[in-house]
């Protein structure tokens, strides 16, 4: 027990100084409770004891150690992504953002998760964000390309291009998306010209 817990403390540090304490505390209950000469193990046995607390210290602080790392790395991704990236729960409420979606739509984290997404997406794109959401949330479904208009702070709309896919084991939708409206208003001056 105090391997692991130090190990889930401190890393790999924390596993080392875990698996003394731990050699220690079989060393001592042997000595205290059952007598220094009656039950004495070999030096073999102690070493292999040792070893064995060692080895265990070791695994649970590596093990500790990368996964820190990796979450690092991810949070890294999500923070400095110039993508909008978010998480979504099933029930349609943000529970994630990242600084990008922050500064497109011009709402901190807190106020965007305090509200249901679909309170932020233009009356007229909500039928069908809502639809999308749904097929998310029922199941293995991946979105990809999908357009609507979500308002920002100042009470503009921005259109964004949404691509997603939802998770069961996690609850979550798992989205990006990126701000297109200047392409779309290109692509409407094209249309226009062209009739």
């Amino acid at each position: 027990l105090p391997i692991a817990l130090l190990a889930i403390r401190f890393g790999l540090r924390g596993g080392l100084v875990g698996a003394l304490m731990g050699f220690v505390l079989v060393v001592t209950w042997d000595v205290y409770y059952s007598g220094y000469m009656n039950s004495m193990l070999t030096v073999e046995g102690y070493v292999t004891r040792g070893v064995a607390f060692l080895l265990l210290g070791t695994l649970l602080g590596i093990f500790v150690d990368e996964r820190r790392r990796l979450e690092a790395e991810i949070s890294r991704y999500f923070e400095s992504s110039l993508d909008i990236l978010t998480t979504i729960d099933l029930s349609g409420r943000f529970t994630r953002v990242n600084p990008a979606c922050e500064r497109a739509l011009g709402y901190s984290g807190e106020a965007m998760r305090m509200r249901a997404t679909i309170e932020f997406v233009h009356p007229d794109d909500r039928e069908a964000t809502i639809a999308e959401h749904s097929s998310l949330a029922s199941g293995p479904h991946e979105t990809v390309r999908f357009r609507n208009r979500f308002r920002t702070a100042d009470g503009n709309y921005r259109w964004l291009e949404w691509s997603a896919t939802s998770s069961s084991s996690d609850g979550v939708i798992y989205a990006t998306a990126r701000d297109i409206t200047a392409q779309h208003e290109a692509e409407e001056q094209l249309a226009n010209n062209s009739r």
